[in-house]
């Protein structure tokens, strides 16, 4: 896969599990080319897709704070997966559902 960098980065989403993982729906995990203009909105989603990473694990936070902060976290989470979707970078609600990683294209 090969990117011009006028247009897009040089950087995709992988997807690592959910629906649109190889373990998901399909047998091969999705790739997303990413715009450069796209950047600051990726980067925002995959902050929040770890935030929610580390609400899981007890000894990060205390259960005082994930009572506060938890419905924010997901709540954002929500949001900036439908900006993703409004700005063309996710195509349908499975991607919201999905874990990705950032990997640079080939």
């Amino acid at each position: 896969m090969y990117f011009y960098a006028t247009q897009n980065s040089k950087y995709c989403l992988r997807a690592i599990s959910g629906d649109c993982s190889a373990q998901g729906i399909t047998d091969k995990a999705e790739i997303i080319a990413l715009k450069k203009q796209d950047m600051p909105l990726v980067g925002k989603y995959l902050r929040n897709q770890l935030e929610m990473e580390l609400m899981s694990v007890d000894i990060v936070y205390p259960s005082d704070y994930l009572h506060h902060a938890s419905v924010a976290i997901v709540d954002e989470h929500n949001a900036l997966g439908n900006a993703m979707i409004e700005k063309g970078i996710f195509s349908h609600k499975y991607h919201k559902r999905t874990k990705w990683i950032l990997e640079e294209a080939n």
